[in-house]
């Protein structure tokens, strides 16, 4: 059974995409962020791309668009994102949140000190990635973390997210190349700013591995989300 504390870090991901987002306002998205060593990113493919180990056929972005592949070695798997999609690494992330004005408040809805929340998140992100830049003063992005133990229930993840304030919120039930589990779509207000997110928890051998889509709009969040979903697969 997943502990408790590895739900406050998954709910912790919410927190980040939103942080992330929010960093944009700030010009973080004009400088591409340097790539770390947690996740692999593979090279460009039009439509898509397969991972040469899994053997599945190449998927095609709801867009149609080019994409990149992004590898998860903690949990052997990968999944495409937009092409022009960049990681982040720890020191430009820490950088990045800093300087956002919004950190107080979603630590204060968490009950961490930005100190905690950093060091929470520097200990269990895998990845995170960002657009190259900011639409409508939010820069669209992801997040992954993986950590021991059970699926949680949906009811249990969507608690935490109502802690954070999150609205709108929903689960539903999906099942992937990877492992089973459910995605939860909510809306989080932060100052001026509207964050549309969908988390995608699935069940991957005996861990859990969660992976977090936040968007300036709803229909591009499903998008992104979509994207995942249908490119999913094994590294192994």
């Amino acid at each position: 059974m997943i502990r408790a504390s590895s739900l406050r870090v998954v709910a912790a991901c919410l927190a980040l995409a939103a942080l992330t987002g929010c960093a944009g306002r700030a010009g973080t998205s004009d400088a591409p962020p340097t790539p770390a060593s947690s996740a692999t990113a593979g090279a460009e493919s039009p439509g898509g791309s397969a991972s040469e180990s899994s053997g599945t056929s190449p998927s095609v972005s709801p867009a149609g668009g080019r994409t990149r592949t992004f590898r998860i070695q903690g949990a052997h798997l990968a999944f495409d994102l937009p092409a022009r999609w960049q990681e982040f690494d720890r020191a430009a992330m820490r950088d990045a949140l800093s300087d956002s004005s919004v950190m107080g408040e979603l630590t204060d809805r968490m009950g961490l000190t930005a100190e905690q929340f950093q060091q929470m998140v520097a200990s269990n992100i895998v990845l995170y990635a960002t657009a190259p830049r900011a639409v409508s003063g939010f820069l669209d992005n992801a997040n992954v973390i993986v950590v021991p133990g059970a699926l949680p229930e949906p009811a249990a993840l969507e608690l935490q997210y109502r802690g954070l304030g999150a609205t709108d919120i929903g689960s539903k039930a999906v099942s992937t190349a990877v492992g089973d589990g459910y995605v939860t779509t909510y809306t989080l207000r932060m100052q001026a700013l509207e964050v549309h997110g969908r988390a995608i928890a699935l069940a991957v051998g005996d861990r859990t591995v969660a992976i977090t889509v936040s968007a300036s709009s709803a229909a591009r969040a499903k998008q992104l989300s979509g994207g995942v979903l249908g490119s999913l697969r094994s590294t192994d």
